[in-house]
């Protein structure tokens, strides 16, 4: 064999065998990693990665419970996420009908019992039938269980981009805001439902009518205690 062939074999061999590069940060395979596992309905919205955003885009129908990207643990939990951007609602309700709302945010549970932590943009319908002309753009809680449900305003969402936390630590969950991540508002403690042990963790989207409706996330975090 001549004196070049062996090393050049060995490249060959080498380059062969080389694993194939790893996708780039915006590719689609990094969403269920970053972000869950699109439900059913999710499956059906255009999901992209992009500037180390997820953005959101819903096909263009209601849905009930929203677009849902989901993971699931157990025990204490702390899950962040910032909604960096959220369309408003049209002005008109579409063929569909439904109210003029768009949402964003998380929603924590299972069995029936869960809490829902989001901003909402909504025009309200008056008595009349016709529409409030200001947009109501809130950062809300809502806590439901087989029995009923509660809501509150926790405050007006601010103009720009909006950070959500639930946490549940010895089994006592609590909700709080913030509008850069570092300042937190008061926690709100989770007072009417007991969330199950094992819980699904959903980032959504629920637009209102049929409308085509875009939500940026990023900044997700979820973090669980150290194993014993």
């Amino acid at each position: 064999m001549p004196r070049t062939a062996f090393p050049l074999l060995l490249l060959a061999v080498g380059m062969a065998a080389a694993a194939p590069p790893l996708p780039g940060p915006d590719s689609p395979v990094w969403i269920a990693p970053q972000y869950g596992i699109p439900d059913e309905a999710a499956g059906s919205c255009a999901l992209q990665l992009r500037g180390g955003q997820l953005v959101v885009h819903t096909p263009g129908r209601p849905e009930p419970g929203g677009f849902r990207l989901t993971r699931e643990v157990e025990g204490d939990f702390e899950v962040r996420v910032r909604v960096a951007a959220l369309d408003a609602p049209p002005r008109r309700p579409g063929p569909s009908g439904g109210e003029l709302v768009t949402a964003a945010g998380l929603i924590v549970g299972g069995q029936g019992r869960f809490v829902n932590l989001r901003r909402y943009r909504q025009y309200h319908r008056l008595e009349d039938g016709t529409y409030q002309d200001g947009l109501d753009d809130p950062v809300w809680f809502d806590q439901f269980n087989p029995a009923g449900s509660e809501g509150r305003r926790l405050a007006e969402a601010p103009d720009g981009p909006v950070h959500l936390r639930v946490v549940r630590r010895d089994g006592a969950a609590s909700v709080s805001w913030s509008v850069d991540g570092r300042a937190w508002a008061e926690p709100r403690p989770v007072d009417k439902v007991k969330l199950p042990d094992r819980v699904t963790i959903a980032l959504f989207v629920d637009p209102g009518t049929d409308q085509v409706c875009e939500a940026r996330f990023d900044r997700y975090t979820l973090t669980l205690p150290p194993a014993k």
